[in-house]
C-alpha cells in the first residue's frame, strides 16, 4: 500500500503496464505519470508549499528543498528518455533517488540541505561473478524511502544477492542474461 507520501506526488492507483512478472511495471509509462506530476510541482509554488508543514519560514526553505530535488529527478528523466539499456537505467535510478528524496522532505524535514546518500552499498567478495556478490543496506534514501512507505524499518545490514536485485530491473535483468557474469580482469 503506497504510503501518504507517495501519494501527494501521484495521487490514485499506479498504472501498471503488461504484466510480464508480478515484480515488473511498465517503466516509461509510470516514469511519464511521475514527471507530469512533478513539472507541476516544480512549476507552482502552491502545490510544492501543500507538501510540506512547519512555520511560514521553515514551509519556504523545506518547499525550496523538494523544488529542487523535482527539478534535479526530471532532469534525469528527460535524459533516460533519450537512452536505452543501462544507461538508462542509471538515469532513471538517480530519478527515482531524487524523486525520494523530495517526498521525505515532506515527512522528514531534516535532510533538506544535509548530505543524505543512497544508503546502499555493494559488496565484491572473491569471486568475479556477479552473481555471488551482494547489495547492502546502510543509512541513507532507500531505508528512510522503505521505512516511509512501509511502516516497518529494513535494518541495517540487511543483505541482499545480486541477481534477486538485477531481476526487479527490466533493463538490467535482460542485459545479465545475455553477458558473461564474469567481471573483466587484467591479465
Amino acid at each position: 500500500m503506497p504510503s501518504s507520501v507517495v501519494k501527494k506526488f501521484l495521487p490514485g492507483p499506479p498504472i501498471f503496464g503488461e504484466k510480464k512478472s508480478s515484480n515488473f511495471v511498465d517503466v516509461d509509462s509510470m516514469t511519464a505519470l511521475f514527471a507530469a506530476r512533478l513539472r507541476l510541482i516544480r512549476d507552482d509554488d502552491a502545490q510544492t508549499l501543500a507538501l510540506v508543514t512547519g512555520t511560514p519560514p521553515e514551509r519556504e526553505d523545506r518547499a525550496q528543498h523538494v523544488a529542487n530535488y523535482v527539478r534535479q529527478a526530471l532532469t534525469f528523466h528527460d535524459a533516460a528518455a533519450l537512452t536505452n539499456g543501462t544507461e538508462k537505467a542509471l538515469h532513471l535510478y538517480y530519478f527515482a533517488l531524487n524523486l525520494a528524496k523530495a517526498g521525505l522532505m515532506t515527512t522528514q524535514p531534516e535532510i533538506g540541505g544535509a548530505f543524505v546518500g543512497h544508503g546502499l552499498k555493494v559488496e565484491w567478495n572473491a569471486s568475479e561473478d556477479i552473481r555471488d556478490h551482494e547489495l547492502v543496506v546502510g543509512d541513507g534514501v532507500f531505508g528512510r524511502l522503505f521505512t516511509s512507505i512501509s511502516g516497518q524499518t529494513l535494518i541495517k545490514g540487511t543483505r541482499f544477492k545480486m541477481p534477486e536485485i538485477l531481476a526487479l530491473v527490466p533493463e538490467t535483468f535482460h542485459e545479465l542474461g545475455a553477458v558473461d557474469h564474469r567481471f573483466a580482469t587484467d591479465q
